[in-house]
């Protein structure tokens, strides 16, 4: 049974958070720096999926003309962007630690394999059903396969946070974001929407991470010197 005023609060206060986040980008997209870049497209990301999770909810069930197709194209946009936001966590770790474009076109292409596979399968869903379909009664219902986006976006999630434990003492670079204050509610949040269908817990646990994610980055940004990478005299 779906819940819905539990998925437009969660998903509600979601949007907020993080367009308090918007809000607080000093520089635009436009003249921003690439990890800037980055964390925008999380952000936008974030917002987009709670809007479109918010309306499939709402329409799942609903017979009507042209329901089916559109219910079938939300569904299939948001596990495509969970991946894509997953594979940009990493993206955004790998550029916080080395700062090396050359790095990431040289082995992001690579990583990428899962993330282009499981997009191809969400395409191939809108004509035979690979991860979820959509019956005669206009219901969302899982397929045999629907475990794999999910794999998928955790594998990503996890490998940020194993890269950042991993590397930075070794390079000796300062970063002020905990993976594990960002990694906890995503995790919490999929593990609970996974085994509940009805509730909406997954994108208020990543904005939560976003924000966390944010606050970090700005005290980084505080005590850190951007010329030399040294900690400045107000840390």
């Amino acid at each position: 049974m779906i819940n819905f005023p539990a998925i437009y609060i969660a998903n509600g206060t979601a949007i907020l958070l993080l367009f308090v986040i918007l809000l607080s980008l000093k520089s635009s997209l436009r003249y921003g720096l690439f990890e800037e870049k980055i964390f925008y497209a999380m952000v936008i990301l974030n917002i987009l999926q709670c809007f479109i999770e918010s309306a499939s909810f709402f329409m799942d069930g609903k017979i009507g003309y042209g329901y089916r197709t559109l219910l079938l194209v939300m569904n299939t946009t948001l596990f495509i962007n969970s991946t894509i936001f997953a594979y940009l966590w990493v993206i955004y770790v790998d550029f916080k630690l080395f700062a090396d474009m050359k790095r990431i076109k040289r082995i992001y292409s690579f990583v990428a394999i899962p993330a282009v596979l499981t997009i191809i399968g969400c395409l191939i869903n809108l004509v035979t059903p690979v991860f979820f379909l959509i019956d005669e009664y206009n219901v969302y219902q899982r397929a045999d396969l629907y475990i794999i986006p999910y794999t998928v976006a955790l594998f990503y999630v996890a490998y940020g946070v194993i890269l950042i434990y991993s590397y930075r003492k070794k390079i000796h670079k300062y970063l002020f974001f905990p993976a594990l204050v960002f990694i906890t509610p995503i995790i919490v949040g999929c593990l609970l929407q996974f085994l509940f269908y009805g509730y909406s817990l997954m994108w208020i646990g990543v904005a939560i991470g976003m924000v966390s994610l944010f606050v970090n980055v700005q005290n980084e940004a505080s005590y850190v010197d951007m010329l030399s990478g040294l900690l400045n005299r107000q840390y």
